[in-house]
């Protein structure tokens, strides 16, 4: 029986990324929420067995042999051969006073957009949505002032499906691609399942550090409804007691901040399994 990301799905692995609903050549796949959880469903009529969805698959190791590594390669493995390491913000103050934890990747995105005769880059992917009640999805930004927005940490799974849609059919183009260690494992997948130029890619990993389920959602929606409607969730707001943040709730006709406390209380709750 050929693999799927039902398999995958099933294994416990699936990270919600979206890679395999962009990257189905027939269309035969969609996120779908279940437990606050976005969820492939493969729509059989449509599936060709292809096993692509799989193979691009940051969690396919679920359904694979396990890795073995030898004691010496479990550094390299786990963090990398990294270069450098630094401590860094933005000179943009503005930028700074929005953004979570320094702004440099909002910075570093709108000055390469910004530099197109001189790096190249045409597109970056970020994310630029505070409501969750459908599944968030990382927005294509072509000019550095597009890049507003996007400050800010979100602490729920993002789809990339529209970032594996651009990369195929604009193969040439050079992006800019944002996203968790998963996500990143995933467009990494794409690029060597298409054969994809790697230099055309800037592949920006964030730090994850417990994934929610959409449900936090649900429960600040039920819980905080002066309006009855919900329409941003911000965890990390700095505009009132400055970092780490507070919790803002933004409903249609009222704000709302919470004590940031409250963020490390719901995160336990609604962590992602």
């Amino acid at each position: 029986m050929s693999k799927s990301i039902q398999q995958v799905v099933n294994s416990g692995q699936c990270c919600s990324c979206g890679i395999c609903t962009g990257v189905c050549p027939k269309s035969a796949i969609s996120l779908e929420m279940k437990k606050g959880i976005p969820t492939p469903r493969i729509h059989e009529e449509n599936c060709i067995q292809c096993g692509l969805c799989v193979d691009v698959c940051p969690g396919k190791s679920g359904i694979d042999e396990a890795v073995s590594l030898k004691s010496n390669e479990v550094k390299t493995y786990c963090i990398g051969d990294y270069k450098a390491t630094e401590i860094c913000h933005t000179t943009n103050e503005a930028l700074l006073k929005k953004a979570t934890s320094g702004g440099v990747i909002s910075s570093i995105i709108s000055t390469l957009l910004r530099e197109k005769s001189v790096y190249g880059y045409v597109a970056a992917f970020v994310v630029k949505s505070n409501n969750f009640e459908t599944t968030v999805k990382t927005e294509i930004c072509k000019e550095p002032e597009q890049v507003t927005g996007s400050e800010k940490s979100r602490y729920i799974s993002v789809s990339q499906e529209d970032v594996v849609r651009y990369m195929l059919a604009h193969r040439e183009e050079k992006i800019i691609v944002t996203g968790t260690s998963c996500a990143i494992q995933g467009i990494s997948n794409v690029i060597r399942k298409f054969h994809l130029k790697r230099e055309n890619y800037l592949l920006i990993g964030l730090f994850c550090d417990k994934l929610m389920t959409y449900h936090v959602w649900d429960y600040f929606n039920s819980i905080h409804n002066n309006e009855g409607i919900l329409t941003e969730l911000y965890f990390r707001d700095k505009e009132k007691n400055g970092w780490p943040g507070d919790l803002k709730l933004v409903q249609k006709n009222t704000t709302e901040v919470l004590p940031k406390k409250m963020r490390s209380q719901v995160k336990d709750f609604f962590c992602h399994p």
